[in-house]
């Protein structure tokens, strides 16, 4: 692995803490950012070495899918059909958030962890747990109905 594509990574990730960050979410900048960068290099560096990392709550269904490239299929055609649905599924899931929700959702799906969430937003890790718990109800509710 260069060094060099590590930096740009973390260049990825900085770009992503300045295009998402929103003083609503009560944590500073440098946080976030800290956060989109580190996150950034982290799936960069699994990636690279083939490691899986299982840290995503295995009760989510959307969060598997998401992990999901198109190089681990044999079949594009289907990866792309999957990533479409995953889009739309996303987008339904997102309707049905509360902002604090939404927030937690969408740093959730990205690959962060429950102590990085509660860091970024400036809230108790236990308020996580329990925002991520309402989430997935919310989730299985949606999968339902489109079943």
């Amino acid at each position: 692995i260069d060094i060099n594509d590590i930096m740009q990574e973390g260049f990825i990730g900085f770009d992503e803490a300045i295009r998402n960050y929103s003083q609503d979410i009560d944590a500073s900048f440098y946080t976030f950012a800290m956060i989109c960068v580190e996150r950034q290099i982290y799936n960069y560096l699994r990636k690279m070495t083939g490691g899986k990392d299982k840290a995503l709550n295995d009760a989510m269904l959307i969060t598997d899918k998401l992990e999901r490239t198109i190089d681990d299929g044999n079949n594009i055609e289907m990866s792309f059909i999957d990533r479409d649905y995953d889009i739309r599924l996303i987008k339904k899931v997102r309707k049905q958030l509360t902002d604090f929700e939404r927030k937690v959702f969408d740093l959730r799906i990205k690959g962060y962890t429950f102590q990085e969430i509660s860091m970024s937003l400036n809230k108790d890790l236990k308020s996580i747990y329990n925002t991520f718990h309402r989430i997935k109800l919310k989730i299985k509710k949606i999968i339902e109905l489109d079943d």
